[in-house]
């Protein structure tokens, strides 16, 4: 079934007025507001150090191309998240450079991104500190590893989530931030299966520079779209983006190697979805969401979606699937509904 059918069925194209059309774009598209009033903490590694027991495997959470991440307590109580950049990233950025992404990021505010509450910058230490009173677990071993997996209305929700995330990155004032940063391991979920964005700015990246022509704002836009496409392809199959085989090099491009054409094909949709799930999910919004991580991931970026469409459509998604949910696939246990759902750390 197509877009076209299902926002018709809900009255989002021909019935709309204009003015209603823009009312709709209103409530879905929150961009971060701007806390001018918000103060970092500036911590010293040895606090540091303590809080994550000597950055022990114990605290280790996850880690990606840039550093690792480490949860902890400071204060005694105050439950923190750490993201410690590796060497080689810090040796790219200046230290004046860095410390002027981090004072801007920690103005912003959004439901779907982690709070930036301080930092540490000492010699050759770059260490993000995030907010972590909701307790949040990365993604990745939620989706790859568990037994129990995510209900499939879980699943929805955290792509929703994440969507919402970027969009808010996406319509700051100064929408530059690291595509590299959008994986699994930076996007965490508490119990509820809310879904949040660890994030940082593309400087802190490494590369330094910021996008500053429509021509290179237009280019971030549509990264972003590819790499929620990547998210998205991964909730769908259960499986990581980068997968070692024997036959294959091991890139980020081999799950949409694999799966990436079965994804328009509503009879190979079976094959793609996370077989964890044991077929506890509505066929029919599987395959919307095949289709909207489709024309995400699409070569041709000016083919690719806008960050508008992504959230009205996942916003039908959830409207189309909650009439579905009834009809076509089993609620029971802890496939039904929104669930607070046991999760993990790593």
């Amino acid at each position: 079934m197509e877009w076209s059918i299902v926002r018709k069925y809900f009255g989002c194209l021909s019935t709309f007025s204009a003015e209603n059309n823009q009312s709709e774009k209103t409530n879905i598209v929150l961009p971060c507001s701007y806390s001018a009033d918000s103060k970092l903490h500036i911590y010293n590694f040895e606090e540091i150090k303590t809080a994550t027991k000597n950055f022990s495997h114990d605290s280790f959470i996850s880690e990606d191309k840039f550093g690792k991440n480490y949860a902890g307590a400071v204060h005694g109580t105050v439950r923190v998240l750490f993201k410690v950049f590796n060497l080689g990233v810090i040796n790219q950025v200046s230290e004046q450079e860095w410390l002027e992404d981090v004072t801007y990021f920690g103005h912003l505010r959004h439901r779907h991104l982690v709070t930036l509450i301080g930092y540490c910058c000492k010699d050759k230490h770059r260490i993000l500190v995030y907010d972590d009173a909701d307790l949040m677990c990365p993604l990745g071993p939620n989706l790859y590893h568990d037994s129990v997996p995510l209900a499939w209305t879980n699943k929805l929700k955290i792509a929703r989530g994440v969507a919402k995330g970027l969009a808010g990155l996406l319509g700051t004032d100064k929408p530059s931030i690291s595509i590299d940063c959008i994986n699994t391991s930076n996007i965490l979920i508490d119990m509820k299966c809310k879904s949040k964005i660890m994030h940082f700015k593309h400087s802190m990246d490494g590369r330094g520079g910021t996008l500053k022509t429509d021509t290179e704002g237009e280019n971030l836009v549509t990264d972003v779209l590819f790499r929620y496409g990547v998210i998205l392809l991964e909730i769908l199959t259960g499986l990581p983006s980068k997968i070692s085989d024997q036959n294959r090099s091991n890139s980020r491009e081999n799950l949409i190697e694999w799966h990436g054409r079965k994804l328009k094909s509503p009879q190979d949709i079976i094959d793609v979805m996370d077989k964890k799930l044991e077929s506890q999910y509505s066929k029919a919004s599987a395959r919307l969401a095949a289709s909207l991580a489709y024309n995400c991931l699409g070569q041709d970026r000016r083919e690719r979606h806008t960050m508008d469409s992504v959230l009205e459509d996942m916003k039908l998604l959830k409207e189309y699937d909650s009439v579905l949910s009834g009809d076509n696939y089993t609620h029971s246990g802890h496939h039904g509904g929104i669930k607070t759902q046991k999760i993990r750390r790593k």
